[in-house]
């Protein structure tokens, strides 16, 4: 018997075939195959309906009993092994798949990147809170509270099979940058949402990929962007703004909480070797030490407020490490993320003066504010959405176009000016503290999951709502003859009966312009969002908002 048999009395799907003298098992879901030996498949014809006994006593005529024995006990020990990887559930629950196994990394401790950390702690809430997660891996297992790995991809060729077989309630992308999911589209039969956690980026490359999804989301798939700045960069180019979903990210608030700062710069004065750190002020710098998230104007001010500390935890220098540093510089190296509520804790003031194209929330900030630390910020993106009036936002300035990886501009001076005043005004600057820790309660995680879940439950309304029947429209397209001038124009002709020869309108055939009809006919295999597209080509921004409005308000009145 093949050892890659993997059949057992629970599984389903599975086809006995034989070609002349030779015998086979399939996984219809998996469409996979392999060889078997007779009496194997003798076995696997009676194995779901007889006792051990009974096919021993069925087949001892045909073959000696100790080999029967022999691959009875070969079929238990695949079906103890794969029982060894299989999903415990606890509950019957809803659930999302994740087809991007990156889409949840379990272990965070070091983890820098903001779309990872968010993804960890959302999906995590999903999972303790309302929807078991299944996380596409290589194997069956456990990753944590109501989050599982399941062992297919998108690449198997059975994938749509997989998903109507588990009956999923919605698939979770990682990001727009899953782009493999778009030929799928048209055949799942669940919503997609789409993470959007970035406006710009790598000259141009993150926003041609949500133009991407954009022309081949259909009406039950949405994007789910993190602040309404990203929903209102992206409306300056596309007509649908409901597509985009905004839902705040949130913070942990078991981690990140108010501590007795003394205390707190105490420990980072032992753990840094430096006690400078107990006795003058410290502004401190949580993120990449790289010119876009505004490390080099982070030194820059700590240039000009020389009797002030500046406290950087970052995960490297970058190319800082090669040039002279100020003296009130203190590099702190990465930290574990339990490290994290400690440093923001001892830091009189957070500085955060990122102008990177994809700052669309600035979760760093949160998580001071959640610690009590106020926040001096560039108002830059997303980040004034999360800081509100419970910090000191310093105009910056956005580029229409990057350069580099920066998409704006803060003046350091600026900067500098702002830190200054809050550390002359220290009752101030516990009123901003205490501020920014009430506003920060309002960011959860728990509530984050229950706005995905309301997104998901909403998306498989549209989708299993009745279409409204439509009745096939035609349409011609002809030139047309002024007999007055002889100048030559052009028109479309639409049809007012079907197909079938059924009276539509009231008379048989009406005029319309060349761009309506291109969109009446371009709507019979293309979404809105394509059409859209191809009209703003033709006819410009405004002129195909106001069509594609009249043809789309025209079907529905068609409809029934």
């Amino acid at each position: 018997m093949s050892r890659s048999t993997q059949y057992s009395k629970q599984l389903q799907h599975i086809y006995l075939f034989r070609q002349e003298n030779r015998f086979f098992l399939a996984d219809l879901i998996r469409y996979q195959a392999v060889e078997i030996d007779e009496l194997t498949w003798q076995i696997l014809k009676r194995y779901d309906r007889l006792s051990d006994g009974s096919v021993i006593r069925e087949l001892k005529s045909s073959y000696p009993e100790e080999e029967i024995r022999s691959a009875l006990e070969h079929l238990k020990k695949f079906e103890r092994d794969r029982k060894e990887f299989e999903i415990t559930r606890s509950k019957e629950r809803p659930r999302y798949l994740c087809p991007n196994p990156q889409t949840f990394v379990a272990n965070i401790r070091y983890g820098t990147g903001g779309l990872l950390i968010a993804l960890h702690y959302l999906i995590k809430a999903l999972g303790k809170y309302y929807v078991d997660v299944d996380i596409c891996r290589g194997k069956s297992e456990t990753l944590d509270e109501g989050i599982y790995a399941v062992p297919f991809y998108p690449e198997d060729p059975a994938f749509i099979a997989h998903l109507l077989n588990e009956d999923y309630r919605g698939i979770l992308l990682q990001s727009t940058r899953d782009t493999f999911m778009i030929p799928f589209l048209r055949f799942l039969p669940v919503p997609v949402v789409v993470p959007l956690y970035a406006l710009r980026g790598h000259s141009g490359l993150l926003i041609n990929q949500v133009f991407l999804w954009y022309s081949a989301l259909r009406d039950c798939d949405a994007f789910v962007v993190p602040t309404n700045s990203v929903k209102s960069f992206y409306a300056q180019y596309l007509m649908d703004e409901g597509c985009f979903y905004v839902s705040h990210y949130g913070v942990d608030h078991e981690l990140f909480r108010p501590m007795d700062k003394r205390k707190a710069k105490r420990k980072v004065a032992q753990m840094l070797g430096d006690e400078r750190i107990m006795k003058k002020p410290i502004v401190g710098f949580l993120s990449r030490l790289q010119p876009e998230k505004g490390g080099g104007t982070y030194l820059q001010i700590a240039r000009m407020i020389p009797d002030a500390l500046f406290v950087a935890v970052a995960p490297t220098l970058m190319f800082y490490e090669h040039v002279s540093l100020p003296d009130n510089f203190i590099y702190a190296g990465p930290q574990p993320r339990e490290n994290l509520p400690l440093f923001f804790n001892a830091f009189d003031i957070h500085c955060f003066p990122s102008v990177v194209g994809e700052e669309t929330f600035g979760m760093v900030a949160l998580e001071a504010m959640a610690c009590g630390t106020p926040v001096v910020a560039s108002r830059f993106d997303g980040i004034p959405e999360v800081v509100g009036d419970t910090g000191v936002l310093v105009p910056a300035e956005t580029y229409s176009d990057e350069m580099g990886s920066i998409a704006g501009y803060v003046s350091a001076e600026e900067m500098a000016k702002a830190i200054r005043e809050l550390l002359d005004n220290p009752e101030r600057r516990l009123r901003l503290g205490e501020m920014a820790h009430r506003r920060a309660l309002g960011f959860t995680w728990e509530k984050a999951a229950r706005e995905l879940v309301e997104l998901f439950d909403e998306l498989n309304r549209r989708l299993r709502y009745p279409s409204p029947q439509r009745p096939e429209v035609s349409v011609f397209f002809t030139p047309f003859l002024h007999e007055s001038d002889g100048s030559l124009d052009y028109q479309s002709i639409l049809a007012g009966i079907t197909e079938d020869r059924k009276r539509l309108l009231m008379f048989e055939a009406y005029i319309q312009s060349v761009e309506e009809g291109l969109a009446l006919a371009l709507l019979k295999h293309h979404t809105w969002h394509e059409v859209e597209v191809i009209l703003y080509r033709f006819c410009g921004r405004e002129e195909a908002k106001t069509l594609l409005r009249r043809v789309r308000q025209f079907l529905q009145a068609l409809s029934v």
